[in-house]
């Protein structure tokens, strides 16, 4: 016989697949195939219950987390968080933590735009950057597990259901990610592109502007009034004249 989930040839009397952990009794179990779960299974560590598997905690909240789980446990350090912090919470559905962070930088911006400090904008920036990167995995297995623990208090489904939720819920948002990340690199792009084109330009232009200004003795100091009756005071003109 063949295990439904993998193609693997398997004897009689064997409870579960040692390749990807499906069940075998019955050979139509529909669990979850999660790496970390089936892993779970293949080494015992998932108890069966009329041939359905019963879930603890860790092989939930490892079904929800799925990609890097491991590392998301272990590491406290998140280099993603630090660099990408808005993009990786939505690539890994952390919504709370997404509106904190949005809410809490929005009101930094505005209170920072409103009292004239940039400076002290970049620093709160950056102070965020260095928070998310020490303590997302923290936050982020916590939020994992309390959005578990509500799916359970709100289910009365099988334990193999509840896991599909869960996988559902849980993961990664790849699609979301990309679609946040795509637009912020070409703004970022023709922002660098439009600066190094002014930089090349604005040298020629400045000196037509020069030949037509109005300056002091030293020419550090010109008045411009363009064809439109634009007025631009306090030019230095005195490379150009």
């Amino acid at each position: 016989m063949k295990c439904l989930n993998c193609g693997r040839e398997y004897s009689n009397g064997e409870r579960f697949c040692s390749v990807c952990g499906q069940n075998l009794v019955n050979n139509t179990s529909q669990i979850p195939s999660d790496n970390s779960f089936n892993q779970n299974i293949a080494n015992g560590n998932v108890n069966f219950v009329n041939n359905n598997p019963v879930l603890d905690q860790e092989s939930l909240l490892q079904i929800y987390v799925g990609v890097n789980y491991d590392n998301i446990k272990q590491k406290k350090w998140s280099w993603p968080a630090f660099f990408f912090t808005g993009p990786y919470l939505i690539y890994r559905k952390a919504w709370k933590m997404l509106g904190i962070y949005f809410a809490i930088l929005l009101g930094c911006s505005l209170i920072c735009t409103l009292l004239d400090l940039n400076i002290l904008m970049s620093i709160i920036s950056i102070a965020g950057m260095i928070v998310f990167g020490l303590k997302f995995n923290e936050w982020y297995l916590e939020y994992a597990k309390e959005r578990i623990n509500k799916i359970i208090s709100q289910s009365s489904n099988s334990q193999v259901n509840i896991a599909s939720i869960v996988k559902q819920k849980g993961g990664t948002n790849v699609a979301g990610a990309i679609l946040i990340c795509v637009p912020i690199m070409l703004i970022f792009m023709i922002a660098i592109f439009s600066s190094l084109f002014y930089s090349m330009l604005w040298p020629s232009i400045k000196e037509d502007i020069c030949a037509n200004a109005i300056c002091n003795d030293d020419n550090t100091s010109c008045i411009y009034v363009s064809d439109d009756g634009d007025i631009t005071r306090g030019l230095d003109c005195s490379d150009y004249k």
